[in-house]
């Protein structure tokens, strides 16, 4: 018996009381809080701001913000009790977005560094998880967006701009008296969301606050009624959507296997620890009972049940992982993995682990690609873009990811299937005649990048349907709202961006960056990936694209609706007036969801 499965045997029977955690806390239970720093903590902190690294942190802090190419060499986050730069110099609100923006993504990946085992979290991990982190940043962004529009839509009384504006999230943000700078009202309404909800980075985060006031002011009396209305604005924002979020059946630490409803499970087909990382973590196990953010019942997203496992499909999955998925060493054998697609695993995982965070941090840094290309092409026409329209499409996107992860995870812990780790050793218990166990095989695995020991894991919750599929699937249908389908966008993973490592090396891995022709081959690719990594199956993978796909839009039908300059809700077609919708188009796709099937039948 594995030592995970040893522990997990002593626990069985316990009833535990789980306790609501302090903002503060650690969302881990000690024994997760013991697994997480055994397998991914980056040990202590290498990154300390060295004099070098500080001039290479100001180098990048004079740069642009808003390029395509900003903020690809720079250093990542670093000792959170450290104070820094600032990520860029913001000359306009549009490169204020942007700073922001990488500011909290900073955060949340410092967020998932753990301590070195035996030492105190510092910062504590807060938000731990795609689930949690996705979270954390619609709150984040929900808040921008929704202080931008208060503000545009005061600013545009003006007769001689168009009027258009768009439904907040929010509804008891106050009006405002004045035009008011949008610099401030989004340092405030980022900088005071992120304190909130990393109360234990709030410090560093209140520096950033008072270096950026710092260039906004640029001389100017701090006690202008204009600049106070104009903070206080970002301030109720902010205020707004956390009082909103406060009751949302999220505040609870995370379950372990082993503990009321979370049984062991040793029937065939059914969710288990992974043997090779023995983390015992339950991760998520009721996030399907978050209050969504817009979607009324999660149990609509639901997807069907997964193919049995005597189904011809799951039988073509089984075996296409077991050959693509493996590690390749030890006594299972060879893969038949290519080097590319090996990469492509690597490239998209972000599992969780230090200075990479969740993969909510990486479909952000893929909407910001997108935004910022196009803004470079649209300045290239003298066109001049609205950053009102792309606040919504960041708040949009991240609180499709937030829906889509309670959708998934309830879905995850619904049916509680397998992954391939488990399925494969024990194929003997399948009743599949066609599916061949070996007891040895081993997951090439979620890269446990940064971390001094690892090794690498499959990761602690069921396999289906796949998480980034439903992540990807939810952003990728999103965007489709806003930009046509053949949008083509180059982007560099921070798994591949010459600065993150393997585990236990010292070696960063090289630059990779990959073209996209298009949303759907990036969308295909992010939940491929995973079946490279040998931690899910491709039904999986079909299954979660289609779910986030209906996530997302459900999420872009509902919600901030483009509205007339008489508040009434308008249809955001390329119909509609101009100035409503600038320049960004309705696409008519949809996916439904794929019900798993027999490739004979398919």
């Amino acid at each position: 018996m594995s030592k995970a499965l040893s522990r997990i045997s002593s626990l069985a029977g316990f009833i535990a009381v789980i306790s609501q955690p302090a903002l503060s806390q650690n969302v881990l239970q000690q024994q997760s809080q013991q697994d997480f720093s055994r397998l991914l903590s980056p040990g202590i902190i290498k990154r300390t701001l060295t004099p070098e690294k500080l001039k290479q942190l100001q180098e990048e802090a004079s740069k642009d913000c808003f390029s395509p190419e900003s903020f690809q060499k720079a250093v990542p986050p670093l000792d959170p009790n450290q104070p820094r730069p600032l990520p860029c110099a913001p000359k306009n609100p549009f490169d204020r977005f942007v700073m922001w923006n990488q500011i909290a993504l900073d955060t949340t990946a410092i967020d998932h560094a753990p301590p070195p085992p035996g030492e105190k979290a510092s910062p504590a991990l807060q938000h731990l998880g795609p689930h949690r982190s996705s979270r954390a940043m619609a709150i984040v962004h929900i808040a921008m967006f929704d202080a931008i529009n208060v503000a545009t839509r005061f600013n545009q009384q003006n007769p001689s701009k168009p009027i258009y504006t768009f439904d907040t999230y929010s509804k008891n943000i106050p009006e405002l008296k004045h035009i008011v700078s949008l610099d401030t009202v989004i340092t405030y309404a980022a900088g005071e969301a992120l304190k909130s909800l990393y109360k234990e980075q709030a410090q560093v985060i209140q520096d950033f606050i008072n270096k950026d006031e710092v260039t906004i002011l640029s001389g100017k009396d701090r006690k202008d009624p204009f600049y106070s209305e104009a903070r206080e604005l970002g301030r109720a924002a902010a205020k707004a959507i956390l009082d909103n979020r406060k009751d949302d059946g999220s505040a609870h630490t995370e379950p372990e296997v082993g503990q009321e409803g979370f049984p062991l499970r040793m029937e065939p087909g059914q969710w288990r620890p992974d043997p090779v990382s023995n983390i015992v973590t339950a991760l998520g196990g009721r996030w399907g009972s978050v209050r969504p953010f817009v979607i009324r019942n999660v149990a609509t997203f639901r997807p069907p049940p997964p193919p049995s496992l005597d189904d011809a499909r799951y039988t073509q999955d089984f075996d296409e992982v077991r050959r693509l998925g493996g590690d390749g060493n030890g006594r299972s054998g060879k893969s038949d993995r290519s080097q590319e697609q090996e990469e492509t695993g690597i490239f998209w995982a972000y599992d969780g682990t230090a200075f990479l965070c969740a993969p909510p941090r990486l479909y952000n840094q893929i909407i910001r690609q997108i935004v910022q290309q196009k803004t470079k092409e649209m300045r290239g026409h003298g066109e001049d873009p609205v950053l009102l329209n792309y606040a919504r499409i960041f708040a949009m996107s991240n609180i499709a990811m937030a829906d889509a992860a309670i959708a998934a995870w309830d879905a995850k812990y619904h049916y509680r299937f397998w992954r391939p780790v488990i399925g494969i050793r024990s194929a003997q218990t399948d009743g599949n005649t066609n599916t061949n166990p070996d007891l040895y095989w081993r997951a090439l695995g979620a890269p446990a990048s940064n971390s001094i020991r690892g090794p690498n894991f499959t990761p602690p919750f069921p396999a289906y349907p796949s998480g980034h599929a439903t992540f990807g699937g939810a952003l990728f249908d999103t965007l489709r709202s806003f930009f046509p389908e053949e949008t083509k966008f180059d982007f560099t993973s921070d798994e591949y961006n010459g600065i993150n490592q393997p585990a236990g090396s010292d070696t960063p891995r090289k630059i990779i960056t990959r073209h996209f022709e298009n949303f759907r081959s990036a969308e295909d690719e992010n939940a491929r990936s995973r079946i490279y990594l040998g931690v899910h199956w491709q039904f999986d993978a079909d299954v979660g694209i289609a779910q986030g796909n209906q996530v997302g839009s459900y999420i872009a039908a509902n919600s901030l609706r483009c509205l007339t300059k008489e508040g009434k809700p308008i249809d955001c077609k390329p119909t509609s007036p101009p100035e409503i919708v600038s320049k960004f188009l309705l696409t008519t796709e949809k996916r439904v969801l794929i019900t798993p099937q027999s490739p004979a039948t398919q």
